[in-house]
């Protein structure tokens, strides 16, 4: 009887069906005469495995190279192509594959002076194993011509396998999904986890973070292979051309770098014409390659969402800057001015505002003031200061508080911050903003989510390229909520008519906060009415507040003209007031008058369309319909011909009707400047720290530090020359000290 029938009952116990690796040790430590016939066995097949692979041939170079590929995988190690061999005329005849880990690094990468990252960790050890194919001229097949398969080093398991070299390979169905996924604005990691969870686990994917890193640097290198700033200017002297309302403009230095870039599309554009009397002004962040202020202009829509009208790169935050980018913007929307201005608060952005804008209304984002205020105080000043700028005081009662404010604290009186906030508290108080049109808003929060996923390698592009792709994300919450308040009626609750046609009329955004008015108003009493000319007054009371009495003006007879109301929160936020609609109630009236509805908060705001967005339309239906019948055409040589003849004919034919262009000369005027465009890319501004989103001190004053040794200003500890004095001092006594002893 030969070997392997003598143990072949035993065999059976270990197949893999039922052999457990977790009893492997027990198993053998209880019958050693057992592990030596496994591993008897195991060299059996490991022989019988090396014979066949001998005897193997392909078809090609390429199905060898896939066959020690997957080999490799199963026994989990990486594999590398290593010497080849062609004829004289060229055809290759032999191919040596190796084992990753073959070799040795060179002892000069040990010994470098001039390295200043840390050395790779060592990943080759002179590992033997090798596959070798040769070509058979005479079957012209590849056959096997050395095969040595013992390693000298541990070989990776199944769940490590994944990560080796070899294992990591992009399919182009992967790759376009994986490029899909970044345009949609999925972060790296974001996208392996979406790859794993399609794959059904991460040793399924074939892919670490670095090789998605490297894929997109691959394509973000081809596409920019102009340059940054000619590649952009591209793009968009394209969409100039494909789309006649896009809007941009940009501006060179006297070395040809590109210093300010401002654009706006069609959309934008229109929506600015609906949405423009509140317009956010923000440009805190400069995370980018460039160190350059993002600064993208925002508003609010009618269902109170964020809506863009523009955006702008700058290469620094002067008033200069800012007044060529509010100059663009105002060029772009036809010169029409906002009513009122958000921003952060930087000086040299207001003396841009109040330049190019005039005296318009004007306000600082609370969310920077509280910033700045927590970086300048301490509690509890600063508490008390915040109380300032949220409550809505009379401007008396504003002024007493902050003379008790100031008074609380020695220490404030001499504050030269403080000093310069109370001069523009016009510009930060609740008490001297709350009666101005900003329609609620009180923060550039609105600009905040164009910030959000910045990075600070991104170039030109990939601002353009961000940019886009939030406007798209916005646009299509838009339509949405569109969709919902032109397929739904919201529910109403008083039975009051007034509140049924309100929700005809509005958004169910601010039909919500009419509502809220409408129950307010069942609160209030008329107490008295004071018969006029040509107007009615009506003096209110508040059922649950006997000493707080409101009047209200209604101008017109019979059909009433406007309403007055001493709240102004029809002139403020646009919307009518629990009084107003309590004096309508009161009149018996069934339809909110036309006075009192704002047409920016309706549903049908954007119904009425310009000429130009026709045109748009009707240009975005021929080109979706001739996409489609060119993709027909191209597939047939017969249909390519016949389709060609006919666009010849209508070209022809089109040609020689004279068509009004409205932008023509606009055109004629971007190509010519296109054409002789030498932008270079932006030189980056040096900037002191890390480059991160910063928040501006609103006076520009360098924060002083104090001494804790010395307790005195503009020094710290560590640069303290009291300090090192008195350790000097010390050390000296301490030598003295020690030289008595001895």
């Amino acid at each position: 009887m030969d070997e392997e029938s003598s143990y072949g009952s035993d065999v059976g116990e270990f197949s893999s069906a039922s052999y457990n690796s977790d009893d492997e040790d027990l198993r053998f430590a209880e019958n050693p005469d057992l592990a030596h016939r496994v591993m008897l066995m195991d060299d059996a097949k490991k022989a019988a495995e090396y014979e066949d692979i001998l005897k193997m041939t392909f078809v090609s170079e390429e199905e060898g190279c896939n066959f020690f590929d997957e080999y490799a995988k199963g026994k989990g190690f990486s594999i590398k192509r290593g010497q080849l061999r062609k004829s004289e005329t060229g055809s290759l005849f032999f191919r040596q594959f190796l084992c990753s880990r073959e070799g040795f690094r060179q002892k000069k990468h040990f010994n470098r002076c001039d390295q200043k990252r840390r050395a790779c960790a060592v990943t080759r050890c002179g590992c033997p194993v090798e596959f070798c194919i040769k070509l058979d001229w005479s079957t012209g097949e590849w056959c096997v011509a050395k095969f040595v398969n013992t390693h000298n080093h541990i070989l990776a398991t199944p769940d490590m396998a994944c990560f080796l070299r070899s294992r990591r390979k992009i399919k182009d169905s992967t790759r376009l999904r994986i490029l899909s996924l970044q345009i949609a604005g999925l972060t790296v990691h974001q996208i392996l986890d979406v790859l794993q969870n399609e794959n059904g686990g991460y040793e399924n994917v074939g892919l670490v973070p670095k090789d998605l890193c490297n894929l997109t640097h691959r394509k973000k290198i081809i596409k920019v292979h102009l340059g940054d700033a000619k590649t952009v200017l591209s793009r968009m002297r394209e969409r100039k051309e494909s789309e006649p309302d896009f809007f941009y403009k940009h501006k060179v230095d006297a070395d040809g770098h590109l210093t300010h870039l401002f654009w706006s599309d069609s959309q934008s554009r229109l929506d600015y014409g609906y949405f423009g009397d509140v317009l956010v002004f923000d440009s805190t962040c400069r995370v980018n390659r460039y160190n350059m202020p993002i600064i993208p202009f925002v508003g609010l829509s009618n269902h109170q969402s964020t809506v863009t009208f523009g955006c702008g790169i700058v290469t620094d935050d002067s008033v200069d800057s800012y007044e060529w980018l509010l100059s663009t913007l105002m060029e772009a929307m036809h010169q029409k001015c906002p009513t009122s201005i958000i921003t952060d608060g930087d000086l040299a952005m207001c003396e841009a505002v109040k330049a190019v804008l005039g005296d318009i209304t004007h306000r600082w984002c609370t969310w920077h003031v509280d910033r700045n205020i927590a970086s300048n105080l301490k509690l509890p000043s600063s508490s008390a200061l915040k109380s300032l700028v949220h409550t809505e005081f009379a401007v008396e009662e504003f002024e007493d508080k902050w003379k008790e404010f100031i008074g609380s604290n020695d220490a404030l009186k001499d504050n030269n911050w403080l000093r310069n906030m109370y001069e523009c508290k016009h510009l930060w108080a609740a008490a001297f903003v709350q009666k101005k049109t900003f329609l609620g808003l009180k923060s550039n929060e609105g600009s905040k989510s164009f910030h959000n996923n910045l990075d600070r390698n991104m170039s030109l592009l990939d601002i353009v390229e961000h940019y886009d792709h939030l406007l798209a994300r916005m646009r299509r919450h838009d339509a949405e909520l569109d969709c919902k308040a032109f397929q739904s009626i919201p529910v109403t609750t008083t039975g009051f008519d007034l509140e049924k046609h309100a929700a005809s009329i509005y958004t169910p955004k601010i039909f919500y906060m009419v509502q809220s008015e409408v129950m307010k108003a069942m609160e209030h009493e008329v107490i008295k009415i004071v018969v006029g000319e040509r107007s009615r007054t009506y003096i209110l009371a508040v059922e649950s507040q006997d000493d707080d009495f409101v009047s209200v003006e209604c101008v017109g007879s019979p059909k009433i003209e406007r309403f007055v109301c001493s709240c102004q929160k029809l002139e403020c936020e646009k919307v009518p007031c629990s009084h107003i609609l309590a004096v309508l109630i009161n009149m018996k009236v069934n339809c909110i008058p036309q006075c009192c509805v704002r047409e920016r908060w309706s549903k049908n705001v954007k119904r009425a369309l310009p000429s130009n967005e026709r045109e748009m339309k009707m240009y975005q239906d021929l080109s979706n319909l001739s996409s489609k019948i060119v993709h027909l055409a191209s597939k047939s040589g017969k249909r390519y011909l016949e389709m060609k003849e006919v666009l010849s004919k209508m070209l022809e034919k089109f040609e020689q009707v004279e068509c009004v262009d409205v932008d023509k000369e606009e055109n004629v005027k971007s190509k010519e400047a296109c054409s002789s465009d030498k932008s270079q890319d932006s030189v980056p501004v040096n900037l002191d720290g890390a480059l991160r989103e910063k928040i501006k001190s609103f006076f520009n004053e360098r924060k002083k530090y104090k001494c804790g040794f010395c307790e005195q200003l503009g020094h710290s500890v560590r640069t303290c020359q009291l300090r090192k004095e008195a350790s000097k001092k010390g050390t000296d006594e301490g030598e003295v000290g020690e030289a008595e002893k001895e």
